[in-house]
């Protein structure tokens, strides 16, 4: 059966009660699609709407509000301290240029509110190692790889929502993931990969070995970690969501918190809107 506007077939009554829920659902997620935002004055005013406006208001923002409110579940872990929040853009990245004040500020340190050091290096590699993680080399937490980057003059520019990511993760010392929050799929939940656990982690189809590493994983299975992020949950031009993740150690309390607090205001200087847990 079609779903269309046009055809009354897929017309349906929604009782006041169900009408009340789907348009507080809504309202409520703060995530709406430019499909529910048209669904709304038909909810509010009408009993008579398209399945199709009702599936996107009720099921879709409902299933966002469950996102939002129990956005990810983090597994008991000694020394993990887990910063996590949803930024929102205005538009598409590709429409959003970055600043050249984000590249500046990855060569000058003067203007950023944090700096690491050995001691902030150590205590990384010491939480990722906890697990049975190996973090050297090819292996060690992305933050080291974009000091690296930096000293090299190899670092581009990538998109909006990743620039300021590498801004915060290079003065912080903390590796941070940023993935699109709409290719993720629930349940979300941060934990130890399991041996010959794999996943690619760029467009050339590498691959990275994840046993015993922390790792956000979604309903297809682990996607994002300290290292290198998974290549399905990437951002893209059209990404208009994003969920970061610190992965902050115990051994430097408060320390994910304030890169947050300092990723969190870049984003809305920059126009994005946080929703954090």
């Amino acid at each position: 059966m079609t779903l269309s506007r046009e055809s009354s077939t897929e017309n349906m009554y929604l009782p006041p009660s169900l009408r009340l829920l789907a348009l507080l659902a809504a309202l409520a997620s703060g995530f709406m699609t430019e499909s529910s935002h048209d669904t709304i004055p038909e909810l509010s005013r009408g009993c008579r709407f398209n399945k199709k406006c009702w599936y996107l208001a009720l099921f879709t923002n409902c299933r966002c509000v469950g996102r939002f409110q129990q956005m990810v579940t983090v597994e008991e872990h000694p020394l993990l301290e887990l910063a996590h929040f949803v930024a929102e853009f205005p538009c598409p990245l590709e429409k959003l240029g970055s600043s050249v004040v984000l590249g500046a500020m990855l060569q000058s340190g003067d203007c950023a509110p944090m700096h690491s050091d050995e001691a902030v290096r150590k205590a990384i590699r010491d939480m990722l190692r906890h697990g049975g993680y190996k973090p050297t080399g090819r292996g060690k937490p992305a933050s080291e790889y974009l000091v690296r980057a930096v000293e090299e003059g190899s670092l581009s520019s990538i998109n909006l929502a990743v620039d300021v990511c590498n801004v915060v993760s290079f003065h912080s010392g903390l590796p941070i993931s940023v993935v699109d929050f709409d290719l993720v799929e629930a349940p979300l939940h941060v934990g130890l990969a399991t041996a010959g656990a794999s996943y690619v982690f760029n467009a050339a189809q590498q691959v990275i070995d994840l046993g015993g590493l922390l790792c956000l994983f979604d309903h297809k299975g682990p996607c994002a970690n300290g290292v290198k992020d998974s290549q399905r949950t990437k951002t893209s031009p059209s990404t208009r969501r994003t969920l970061s993740l610190i992965w902050g150690t115990r051994q430097l309390p408060g320390r994910a918190a304030a890169a947050q607090a300092w990723y969190e205001q870049m984003l809305r200087d920059h126009g994005a809107t946080i929703r954090s847990h």
